[in-house]
This record gives C-alpha cells, sequence and structure tokens, in this order.
C-alpha cells in the first residue's frame, strides 16, 4: 500500500468516527431538547388544567346565582375543601430556553403571563375560600334557620349585617375578581396550550406533538353579567 493510499485510509477513518461522534451528540442533543420541550408541554397543559377546573366548579355556582338573582355573589359560590391552593408554577427555564433557541419569543411571553394568571387564581381562591368561611362561622352566631321553603337558608339580623358589612364587601369585591379571571382566562389558557403544541412540533420536528391538547371552545365573557 502505497503512503497515499495510507494517507486516504487515515482520512477516511477520522472522517468516519468524525461523522460518528457527531451524529451521536447531534441525537443526543435533539433527544435532551425533546424532553424539554415535553415536560413544558405537560406542565402548561396541567396548569391549563387547573384554571379550566377552577371554572367549571365555578360554573355550577354561577348559574345557581343567575337563578336566585343574588345580589351578592359569595352567599352562592363555594370552593371545594381538599384542593392544594398552595401550589405554584413557573415555566422550566430549560424549556423556555428550547423556545428561545427556535426565537418563539412571543409564546415565552405569553406563558410567563399564563403563569401568573394560574397562581393569581390560586392566589385569590385560597384567599376567597377562607374570608367566605370565618364570614358564614360570624353571621350563623345568633342567626336563625330558615326552612320554609325548598331550601334552607340562614336569617341574619339587620345589626349582624350592619356589623360584618365590610367583610361582606371584602369577600364580594374577591369572588367578583374570581369569577372574571377564572371565566375569562381559560379561553387564553387554552389559545396558548394549543398555540404550545404547534410551536414545539415546528421547532422540534415532532409530528407526536399535533392535535396533543384538545379542549372545548369557550368563550369569553364578563363576570359582571352575572
Amino acid at each position: 500500500m502505497s503512503i497515499v493510499e495510507q494517507i486516504l485510509f487515515i482520512l477516511l477513518g477520522a472522517a468516519i468516527a468524525f461523522g460518528t461522534t457527531w451524529f451521536f451528540a447531534w441525537r443526543a442533543e435533539k433527544d435532551r431538547k425533546l424532553g424539554l420541550g415535553y415536560e413544558l408541554f405537560f406542565e402548561v397543559q396541567t396548569a391549563t388544567e387547573t384554571i379550566c377546573e377552577i371554572r367549571r366548579v365555578l360554573t355550577a355556582n354561577i348559574e345557581l346565582v343567575g337563578q336566585q338573582h343574588r345580589e351578592q355573589h359569595w352567599q352562592s359560590v363555594q370552593i371545594p375543601t381538599g384542593f392544594d391552593w398552595s401550589r405554584r408554577w413557573m415555566p422550566n427555564p430549560a424549556g423556555l430556553a428550547v423556545l428561545a433557541s427556535a426565537k418563539k419569543f412571543e409564546l415565552i411571553n405569553q406563558l410567563m403571563e399564563l403563569a401568573r394568571l394560574h397562581d393569581l387564581l390560586l392566589i385569590i381562591t385560597a384567599e376567597y375560600a377562607l374570608r367566605q368561611e370565618r364570614l358564614t362561622e360570624r353571621l350563623r352566631e345568633g342567626a336563625s334557620i330558615d326552612v320554609s321553603g325548598s331550601t334552607v337558608g340562614i336569617l341574619i339580623t339587620q345589626e349582624a349585617t350592619a356589623r360584618h358589612a365590610p367583610d361582606m364587601l371584602r369577600v364580594e369585591d374577591l369572588v367578583r375578581q374570581l369569577l372574571a379571571k377564572a371565566i375569562d382566562g381559560v379561553p387564553f389558557a387554552q389559545d396558548v396550550a394549543q398555540r404550545l403544541g404547534s410551536e414545539l412540533q415546528e421547532a422540534l420536528r415532532d409530528r407526536r406533538f399535533r392535535g396533543s391538547l384538545r379542549y372545548e371552545k369557550v368563550e369569553s365573557q364578563s363576570a359582571s353579567k352575572d
């Protein structure tokens, strides 16, 4: 074998080794980004479902308020127990870096806004549930029970109503904030989650993101109409 042939074989071997190393490094980086993309995807899906669940919980109460024509929503809107209202969510920075590398900056801003909406809803819900429970307990002291109709009610004296009026106003303000943000926030959360799936499919070239999220269309509306 001539010197030229030996050099060619050496160069060919080096090229194959380099190509193999590059391929496995490229594959590892692709898998890493794909894993981060799915982690972010499921984080957003969970946050969106939390917002939708809050809205679903409130829907029956909103309808009840409309049927009874009550001026104060806090008397009807009840928050279920057993839910962890203390949890908070922030998009994984590594997942956001994947979007940033694909120049999806507008989507990143929307995800940060979604995180703020998610946490704010949980904070308001927790505070409302606590204040409503304390107010109801105070109003029950010295009140009488009304069982004349189809539902059981509490008859509160005018003196007690006047004494607790400031607390009623604070609780009513909280529930109106909650209703407005939950109802109007669901369409936004759904749009962001669906857009994330499309953008990740494009950025990571993975068709498994296609159609992964399907939500029943929810129209935005103002809670003040109730």
